[in-house]
């Protein structure tokens, strides 16, 4: 998987970010399941009206809260080559990483669960969620 570093320096929590490029000949993404995202546009957006109050977030910031189950950790594994005379370093994800295929069905999925994991503690949140 190619990787690049992206400065931003006009932003204060992080002037670094490493980006992956999941469209090489081969591919993490060719590898993985796509799953099933049910919901759509639409679907979203007139459940979205039913409610006085709505709740969103950062994509990005929601999938590195999401853990992968250690015993799969080993089919997100990566290759980091910090400088080309430099020998590469092999790292498995711990947490659904943004551009995967797999990342929005992964994340619906685990709203879903928490919902239905939480429902008699959290019945009005659990309502919306699921």
């Amino acid at each position: 998987m190619k990787s690049f570093d992206l400065k931003n320096n006009n932003k204060a929590s992080c002037c670094v970010k490493s980006l992956f490029s999941y469209n090489i000949d081969s591919s993490l993404n060719d590898h993985l399941l796509k799953g099933l995202v049910e919901e759509y546009n639409f679907e979203i957006m007139t459940r979205f009206r039913k409610y006085k109050f709505a709740f969103t977030a950062h994509i990005q910031k929601m999938y590195r809260q999401i853990l992968i189950d250690p015993a799969q950790r080993d089919l997100l594994r990566i290759i980091w080559k910090e400088k080309e005379d430099v020998d590469p370093t092999e790292f498995r994800l711990k947490t659904v990483t943004y551009g995967t295929v797999s990342a929005p069905f992964l994340s619906v999925r685990t709203l879903k669960q928490l919902a239905l994991d939480e429902s008699s503690r959290f019945p009005l949140a659990s309502d919306v969620t699921y």
